[in-house]
């Protein structure tokens, strides 16, 4: 894979001896995706990015749960970085936090948990973090749009892009579209984009399998 890009690789494997292999034949410096709060994985895990001077993704979830309140993540997040910092002597500016983005679908107030647990990170610990944010929308329908949103890259205010007016590099946006957001406004698009997660088709959908349940029960004995 090097031989064909300059780019920085993340070595991505549950498996250890997977890890292990591709951070032995590395040239550079990897990014090893991921270690979790759980003591065995960060047993495993943390003493390889110590030795072959990986920088080394961790979620703040143990063998207890995923935690779905910010507190709980920030209690793992100091856990894991003690534990590589104190006890295993990465620097900390080699841990890269996951705040962990969860689906929506459940819970839409999930999302929140997900800013908050960032906001406090940067603030208590000043990590650095890294996103699933396609995360959010697993499993709701027009999932693809949702997920591509903070890949835009649009650099213009909202009712510049609503109005097709120019970007920084000159680009033009189409007459209609939908406002976009880049990452750094990934709140202002889930407040706005996500209630219309339906197609005009999936609503239309949606309506008549409603109505056809109240008919059923108002005929129903």
């Amino acid at each position: 894979m090097q031989s064909l890009t300059d780019l920085p690789i993340c070595i991505d494997s549950s498996v250890v001896e997977a890890l292990e292999a591709g951070l032995s034949v590395y040239e550079g410096r990897p990014l090893v995706n991921s270690v979790t709060a759980e003591d065995d994985r960060m047993a495993e895990i943390l003493p390889l990015g110590k030795h072959y001077g990986a920088a080394v993704i961790a979620l703040p979830n143990d063998h207890d749960e995923i935690p779905m309140g910010a507190d709980k993540r920030l209690v793992l997040t100091k856990k894991i970085l003690d534990t590589a910092v104190d006890k295993y002597g990465l620097a900390i500016e080699d841990i890269v936090i996951d705040p962990l983005a969860m689906p929506i679908g459940a819970d839409p107030n999930i999302v929140n948990v997900a800013f908050e647990t960032i906001g406090r990170i940067r603030d208590e610990f000043g990590l650095n973090m890294t996103l699933g944010a396609s995360n959010v929308s697993f499993g709701m329908p027009g999932r693809h749009p949702q997920r591509d949103l903070p890949l835009d890259g649009d650099d213009r205010r909202p009712h510049q892009r609503h109005h097709g007016c120019p970007n920084a590099s000159g680009r033009r946006g189409r007459q209609g579209r939908r406002p976009h957001a880049r990452s750094r406004r990934v709140g202002w698009q889930l407040d706005r984009r996500l209630p219309q997660e339906a197609s005009s088709r999936e609503r239309r959908r949606r309506a008549a399998t409603t109505d056809q349940a109240v008919t059923e029960q108002v005929v129903s004995p």
